[in-house]
């Protein structure tokens, strides 16, 4: 009975968002469900629930690496469900690898550069060589046009690779 009310419990601290308490007893909860071998508990299995409710609590405390061990396990021990791999696919979204990070800060680099040429192009090439400012507006447009190329191709590289890890991991689990 001292189980079931704290499952409840668990369960309301995480239905009202209080997701740093929920995780300390959501511990609990799962250590005691294994110790007293306790399966259910309102038709519920409890262990994969409490898992459930774990990894969002952490993702929702932005603690994304954890997050993501819980859901590949629960991948693992309960299959592929849309649920899990939808949280995932918003874990590895939220990561921000080296390679991102990287490329971001070029892009970055590479529209300071475009501002630093707009103000050099408007006060010194426009006023004393006007017959240079339109290839200075082409060079202007170049740099800020791959900037803005490689943010949209990093964004679109770092969807479409989360896409296919997802994909494997719903491929793999689903075969054995």
């Amino acid at each position: 009975e001292h189980f079931i009310i704290l499952c409840y419990y668990t369960n309301a601290l995480f239905s009202l968002r209080d997701y740093e308490t929920h995780l300390i007893l959501s511990q609990k909860v799962l250590e005691r469900s294994i110790y007293y071998n306790i399966t259910e508990v309102d038709s519920v299995d409890v262990y994969i629930f409490t898992l459930h409710q774990k990894a969002v609590s952490h993702f929702q405390t932005n603690d994304i690496a954890t997050a993501k061990k819980i859901l590949e396990q629960l991948i693992r021990i309960d299959g592929p469900h849309n649920v899990y791999l939808n949280l995932l696919k918003r874990c590895l979204l939220a990561e921000r690898p080296l390679w991102l990070r990287k490329t971001m800060g070029l892009s970055l680099c590479l529209f300071i550069v475009t501002a630093v040429y707009t103000l050099f192009q408007n006060f010194l090439i426009e006023p004393f060589y006007p017959q240079h400012a339109f290839l200075g507006l082409v060079i202007q447009l170049s740099v800020l046009g791959t900037g803005v190329m490689t943010v949209v191709t990093v964004i679109l590289g770092h969807y479409y690779k989360v896409n296919r890890y997802i994909q494997r991991i719903a491929e793999s689990t689903c075969h054995k």
